[in-house]
């Protein structure tokens, strides 16, 4: 009996060590298989992303500016510099208008759409009768740049685009004008070496890098834009512009190449010319009297002079600026009824600071009566009146 109880113990004890060396089945842990199936993501995700951006690239290519423009049939009326300056951006205002004309939508839906694009669903806005009544004047003025019902878009922008650049500037004001466009580009280029170039150039710095890259992005797309169509026999304000946006090409290339050194020279030179722009902008101002050169260049220099003009906040000196800026072009040849664009934005255009109080007003009716406060006329006051010491042809 004993004997067979030391039997079925041996028995036992050898099943139990055949059961333990079986290997299991490789199955992959928990962990594992959150592993494979990052990875799965990760691939499908990066596949699914240069799908993506070859479709953008493939669209890119595929947009022509020039669709539907015949300069054979071209009859855009001859104007002066400044109303074909003034309205080719009005093209440009008038884009939903156009599209929506040439394909049969609705204009009002289309600007909705707009309008309320960054609206949650139950914060979306619609016009008031006032606004939409303005809305619909503003809407017979786009469509008066059609030639034909179902004008495309891109064939009214190239006729406006094309005569702007050709336009030669003739009187004074056209002539202050033509030298303030390529003024305000070279200002911005500077004024952006400077920020971003003036304690060096350090190729480790990821977000320089891409800074720099971006601004060499921007030139070349500038200059491809003016180039779109090789019919153009460019003025001489057009011809100063591509001169500059070509240097500015060069210069860009050879900083992020490294064939221009930004050494201790570049940064004295980089120094005095940013000093000396402001005194060339200011300069040109105290002698211009184009209202359409005034904004173009006055933003950028006005914007720092906080201190100069009294104001110690520099947020509040800025916020109230803009307007005032408005108010001193309105005292010279600038457009400023009720049609205009400030006012066409103040009324119906702004997606969040448009409303029907603006509509049927003039910019100094709007601004002076409706728009600051009466604490806030004394700083306007304070500073028109240094604009009109400083500014006002006599």
């Amino acid at each position: 009996m004993k004997q067979k109880k030391y039997t079925l113990l041996i028995l036992l004890l050898v099943l139990l060590i055949v059961v333990l060396n079986i290997k299991p089945e490789n199955k992959p842990s928990k962990s594992a298989v959150s592993i494979v199936q990052t990875s799965v993501n990760v691939v499908n995700k990066q596949s699914i992303v240069k799908k993506i951006q070859k479709q953008k690239e493939i669209a890119r290519v595929k947009f022509d500016w020039l669709e539907g423009y015949d300069k054979d049939s071209d009859t855009t009326p001859d104007v002066g510099l400044i109303q074909a300056f003034r309205e080719f951006k009005k093209i440009k205002r008038c884009n939903i208008v156009i599209r929506s004309a040439t394909n049969g939508s609705d204009s009002y839906q289309m600007f909705l759409d707009y309008k309320n694009r960054k609206r949650p669903p139950n914060k979306k806005e619609i016009l008031t009768l006032v606004q939409k009544d303005y809305f619909d004047r503003w809407i017979l003025s786009c469509k008066v740049f059609m030639d034909f019902e179902n004008e495309p878009y891109t064939a009214i922008h190239e006729r406006y685009r094309k005569r702007f650049y050709q336009t030669k500037a003739i009187t004074k004001i056209e002539k202050d004008f033509a030298k303030s466009w390529p003024l305000k580009e070279e200002t911005r280029f500077i004024n952006f070496k400077y920020d971003n170039l003036i304690n060096g150039y350090d190729t480790s710095n990821k977000q320089l890098v891409k800074n720099m890259e971006k601004q060499l992005y921007h030139v070349k797309n500038m200059l491809k834009y003016i180039h779109i169509n090789d019919d153009i026999e460019f003025s001489i304000r057009s011809s100063n512009e591509i001169i500059m946006y070509e240097s500015q090409l060069i210069e860009l290339e050879g900083i992020i190449d490294g064939s221009i050194e930004i050494d201790e020279n570049y940064l004295v030179n980089l120094y005095q010319l940013y000093e000396n722009n402001y005194k060339i902008v200011d300069d040109f101002l105290k002698q211009n009297i184009s209202s359409d050169a005034f904004l173009t260049l006055a933003p950028i220099i006005f914007k720092q002079k906080n201190i100069e003009l009294g104001f110690f906040d520099k947020r509040y000196y800025q916020s109230i600026l803009p307007p005032v800026l408005q108010l001193f072009a309105c005292s010279m040849d600038a457009l400023c009824d009720p049609e205009s664009k400030v006012m066409n934005k103040e009324c119906f255009l702004s997606p969040y600071a448009a409303n029907e109080q603006a509509c049927g007003l003039t910019i100094e009716d709007y601004y002076l009566s409706y728009y600051f406060s009466p604490n806030q006329l004394t700083d306007v006051d304070q500073i028109i009146n240094y604009f009109f010491e400083n500014y006002v042809q006599n």
